[in-house]
């Protein structure tokens, strides 16, 4: 059940990105996209987990966000789940993650049917109450009626270390009785985006 903390939190990032989409050119369609992190317990036990619920918008100058919620983390056990919410994530304190970028709209608004570039962009993420700027490399593939589809082209590596959460895969570590668990995680995203009328 989650509390009344990240229920507010919730209410509260729905209204941002309601407000956004008054001036988005291309809202992220969740039922055809996805966010997916691959952790490795032991040295060897890869598990591909994804995340239920994100938001996402690009406005006419080409400014995009996305948000995830973490307490939709999805890991095909529940146990695991709330242990990720509580003990990783901290959803209470930090309910979500968001990543913001910056494309070329007019290329985006180029980009016929089929056609597909890569784009290199740098990217700002925060997490846990810790902000990283990175560098990603992006496929980004035209499609009919004026959709993009944005797929990260290789894996983007996130190191725990700079989010703060060096503790929060101790404390897991511990509780599953495991010898070890990655400190850097591959994040691929599958994303669609619906251009506006």
């Amino acid at each position: 059940m989650k509390t009344v903390a990240s229920v507010k939190a919730a209410v509260f990032a729905a209204g941002i990105f309601a407000s956004q989409s008054l001036f988005a050119n291309w809202l992220l369609e969740q039922d055809q996209s996805s966010v997916s992190f691959i952790s490795i317990k032991n040295n060897t036990i890869a598990e591909v987990n994804h995340f239920k619920t994100i938001q996402g918008v690009v406005d006419n100058n080409g400014n995009a966000t996305m948000t995830i919620d973490l307490d939709s983390v999805d890991t095909m056990i529940g146990i695991r789940d709330e242990r990720l919410r509580k003990l990783l994530f901290e959803t209470v304190k930090f309910p979500n993650a968001t990543i913001t970028t910056q494309l070329n709209a007019q290329r985006l608004k180029q980009l016929s049917a089929g056609q597909t570039t890569l784009v290199e962009a740098s990217y700002t993420l925060t997490l846990h109450g810790q902000k990283a700027v990175k560098k990603a490399v992006l496929r980004v593939t035209g499609l009919e009626n004026g959709h993009v589809s944005v797929i990260t082209h290789e894996p983007i590596l996130i190191a725990v270390s700079d989010f703060n959460l060096v503790n929060g895969v101790e404390a897991l570590k511990q509780v599953a009785k495991l010898s070890a668990i990655s400190q850097a995680v591959p994040v691929n995203l599958d994303l669609v985006f619906t251009q506006q009328k």
